[in-house]
């Protein structure tokens, strides 16, 4: 019987070799400790500091590398920590590296007048270049044959010669403009319609969305201030009143880093009623918009969330008393979140 071959020691890994020369090294200053334990505390830390650090380098080169990303990251794929921190500032976070590219800036598609900000736009040379009614005219595009359209069809048409042009509603007699009318289909649309979508995409709102905590800043509330009639502002001076979505319920979602623009929404469904009221000699309106909201995760993944955004119009009273050009404001709003 031929006698047993012994078998071949398989060749170490790269880790392996580093962990035999750890523990080697360990055992080395454990031997030079025990020879200098009269030395003081203060040299018996320092050995041990030696090979925590050394130990430390060793985990860090093997797990906190991302190779998808090109990131460094520690542990379970949290912050990403490539940004440079100098002593005492709190360090940058930045976002994983997909992320930055163009495609993936937004959870869905969305065109480009609603990847603009309107804020923007709404200046003098904004206004001179004609880029606030661009995009207004591409809002009422966008909306056109939509439910927000057909619920507006019992308003006058500006189409059919009617105007909502408040420098209009008297003739140069003094008497009022048959042709005059304060609600028009085309203005309801693109006022609403704008309404909407600044609401629930922070972009085009001009609003900062932070999910971690559930809120938007002050400087996104005094964003948002032209939609709301004075009545509701005075009622309502925080801003986690703001009828807008900042985060999910769902708790075990690994989130984007804190400070952008995450969760963006869109109108699956709408409804609109249209009430004269005579203490305010004009409509008020109930708008009931369904709402699915998307963010990206850390890991490259959509999630969604639903809501429902229930709003009451009015006329912007008393020469637009609430500093808004908008002819249609909030009075009323809540927003409830289904799942």
């Amino acid at each position: 019987m031929a006698p047993n071959t012994p078998e071949k020691p398989k060749a170490k890994t790269e880790f392996e070799k580093l962990l035999d020369e750890e523990k080697a090294d360990k055992a080395r200053q454990d031997a030079a400790l025990k020879k200098q334990r009269g030395n003081t505390s203060r040299n018996k830390k320092i050995g041990l500091g030696a090979a925590g650090v050394f130990a430390a380098a060793v985990l860090t080169a093997v797990i906190i590398y991302d190779p998808f990303t090109g990131a460094v990251r520690f542990g379970d794929g949290g912050e990403d920590q490539t940004g440079s921190k100098a002593p005492g500032t709190a360090t940058t976070v930045q976002q994983p590296q997909w992320y930055n590219e163009p495609a993936n800036e937004f959870p869905v598609q969305l065109d480009d007048w609603q990847k603009s900000t309107l804020k923007d736009s709404d200046t003098e040379e904004g206004k001179a270049n004609g880029d606030v009614e661009k995009i207004y005219n591409s809002i009422e595009t966008y909306y056109t044959g939509s439910l927000l359209e057909s619920y507006a069809l019992t308003l006058p048409a500006e189409s059919a010669g009617f105007t909502a042009d408040p420098k209009q509603e008297l003739l140069e007699d003094g008497t009022m403009n048959p042709a005059f009318s304060y609600w028009t289909k085309e203005l309801y649309v693109r006022e609403v319609g704008s309404m909407l979508e600044r609401l629930i995409n922070p972009t085009f709102g001009n609003w900062e969305d932070d999910s971690n905590n559930g809120r938007i800043t002050d400087k996104s509330y005094g964003a948002l201030k032209g939609l709301f009639s004075k009545q509701w502002l005075e009622a309502h001076p925080n801003s986690s009143d703001l009828p807008v979505f900042t985060g999910g319920s769902k708790t075990d979602v690994n989130y984007l880093p804190t400070g952008q623009k995450r969760w963006i929404g869109e109108v699956t469904n709408m409804e609109s009623e249209f009430n004269y009221d005579e203490s305010i000699r004009n409509y008020r309106v109930s708008v009931v918009a369904d709402i699915v909201y998307t963010s990206w995760t850390q890991d490259r993944e959509k999630v969604t969330e639903n809501a429902t955004i229930r709003l009451t119009l009015v006329p912007n009273q008393n020469e637009y008393s609430n500093g808004s050009a908008n002819h249609i404001v909030i009075d009323e709003s809540q927003i409830e979140v289904k799942s």
